[in-house]
C-alpha cells in the first residue's frame, strides 16, 4: 500500500498525518510531495516546486506500481 501526500511546506498537520499513519496496523509505504524539502524518519520526499496539485498527483500515480493501493491524502487530512 502507498501513501502519496501532498503539501507546500512541513507542517503541523503534516506531521500529525504522518503520526495517524504510523499507527496503523498495516504500515503503509508513506511518499511526501512537498514544495520544500526535509528529511524525516522512513519518509520518501519527493521536492516539486513550481508544480500545481494536479501535476504532484499524476506524479504520484506515476511512481506507483500497478499492483498496489495508492492513497491520495493532503496534509490536512486525518486517519
Amino acid at each position: 500500500m502507498q501513501v502519496a501526500i501532498f503539501t507546500r511546506n512541513k507542517n503541523d498537520k503534516l506531521l500529525a498525518l504522518i503520526d495517524d499513519l504510523s499507527r496503523q496496523v498495516i504500515k503503509p509505504s508513506i511518499t511526501v510531495y512537498s514544495d520544500e524539502n526535509f528529511s524525516y524518519p522512513w519518509i520518501n520526499v519527493v521536492l516539486t516546486k513550481n508544480k500545481n496539485i494536479a501535476q504532484k498527483r499524476n506524479l504520484a500515480i506515476e511512481n506507483v506500481s500497478e499492483d498496489e493501493y495508492l492513497f491520495l491524502l493532503d496534509d490536512d487530512n486525518r486517519i
